[in-house]
């Protein structure tokens, strides 16, 4: 059994266990001759000068429970050296695979709620990371990161059953005082979507 948080390197923490949460997900896939299925999928990422890239994905998978797809597009675009926005937005239509919780670090596992019907939703993130030291010539001292993640309650992805029907937003700093000494500042707001 693993651990049910992981280590965040903070001193003072508001809950009974500090850390961050560990979640195990397992993906595996197995034969079945009596029927034959398909799937297919692909990724192409595209670098478009310095500072651009741009990429898509789709997936087609034919379940037992029914047909699968998946479509996404994101881009990162390069503003510096060490800044970078990304943006992701992708749809998924159909019946996702079936999933399993485990509330004792892996010992146990029940089936998540199966949905009924075919589930569509969409799912979006937006993101920066910089490194602001460079705005004042001192570069690989202050970094600020931010994101944005939107996931609805009918997206599904693999590994994304925990993610379904919230709003995420988080910002972070870190400050690097000296060669051994770092301040790290970091704040995550969840919110469920109605």
């Amino acid at each position: 059994p693993l651990s049910s948080v992981a280590g965040d390197g903070l001193l003072i923490n508001p809950t009974p266990l500090a850390g961050n949460p560990v979640y195990v997900y397992v993906d595996y896939e197995y034969r079945v001759d009596a029927f034959a299925k398909t799937a297919a999928g692909g990724r192409v990422r595209q670098q478009l000068g310095d500072h651009l890239a741009v990429g898509g994905t789709y997936v087609q998978d034919e379940l037992a429970a029914g047909q699968y797809q998946l479509q996404g597009l994101d881009a990162e675009l390069r503003l510096g050296k060490g800044t970078r926005l990304l943006a992701e937005i992708a749809n998924s239509r159909g019946n996702g695979p079936a999933a399993f919780t485990s509330d004792d670090g892996g010992l146990t596992y029940t089936q998540a709620a199966p949905t009924m019907g075919i589930q569509e939703g969409e799912a979006w993130k937006l993101a920066v990371n910089t490194d602001a030291g460079e705005w004042f010539g001192r570069p690989d001292r202050f970094h600020l990161g931010g994101y944005f993640n939107h996931t609805a309650t009918g997206f599904r992805a693999n590994g994304n059953l925990l993610d379904q029907g919230r709003d995420r937003f988080g910002m972070n700093a870190n400050l690097k005082l000296t060669e051994r000494d770092d301040v790290l500042v970091r704040y995550d707001d969840e919110d469920l979507i109605p």
